[in-house]
């Protein structure tokens, strides 16, 4: 009887096993809406901006141009 407890057990246990691994794929496998997209890149080019900007002002300060 025992046996036969342990096999039910685990079926169950393998089942759920199988839902989470389906909801994990589907979880990773979201695309990122255009908008986000467009916003993401945006922010991109407005941080490479102001580091640019810092650089030459540090290099200014440090007399580089002078």
């Amino acid at each position: 009887m025992a046996g036969y407890q342990n096999e039910t057990k685990r079926h169950f246990q393998t089942r759920q096993l199988d839902k989470d691994m389906a909801e994990a794929a589907e979880a990773a496998g979201h695309v990122t809406p255009a908008e986000s997209h467009a916003r993401m890149k945006a922010e991109g080019r407005g941080l490479i901006i102001v580091l640019a900007l810092l650089f030459v002002l540090l290099c200014y300060l440090l007399g580089v141009f002078g």
